[in-house]
């Protein structure tokens, strides 16, 4: 499937500026019950924005994986890994479940449903030998 048919499945389609940034490349990572979902983009500058106008859609897309049944992002927060900008959000008071994105490498926009699986993509995809 292509990035398009699979958010056309989440019933949540990005904005156009990052549907055209995709290369067509994805995969998903599941692990301790988490999800991860990377895409190989082609433009870092036209995908950080677009995201960040983006987020709040989130929530949406990563309810069905995080069991959330009334999703409702309280706000987002910027970590570093390595020395790489994430972003992640609460879904609920009180809850410990978050959601979160970063772009590495410029060319790879993980989206993750939890921190915890968010920061060990994206050790892996910085400091970890990629197949390009």
């Amino acid at each position: 499937a292509t990035p398009r048919e699979f958010f056309e499945t989440m019933r949540e389609l990005p904005p156009a500026k990052l549907l055209e940034s995709f290369t067509g490349k994805w995969n998903l990572y599941i692990h301790s019950g988490d999800i991860a979902f990377v895409f190989e983009i082609k433009n870092q500058e036209i995908a950080q924005p677009v995201m960040i106008g983006w987020e709040q859609s989130l929530e949406r897309i990563f309810a069905p994986f995080t069991g959330a049944i009334d999703p409702g992002i309280r706000e987002y927060r910027d970590i570093i890994v390595k020395n790489v900008d994430a972003r992640v959000a609460t879904l609920s008071q009180g809850d410990n479940t978050i959601i979160g994105y970063s772009i590495v490498r410029g060319k790879y926009l993980i989206l993750a449903s939890s921190e915890k699986i968010l920061r060990e993509t994206m050790e892996r995809f910085i400091v970890g030998p990629i197949n390009e």
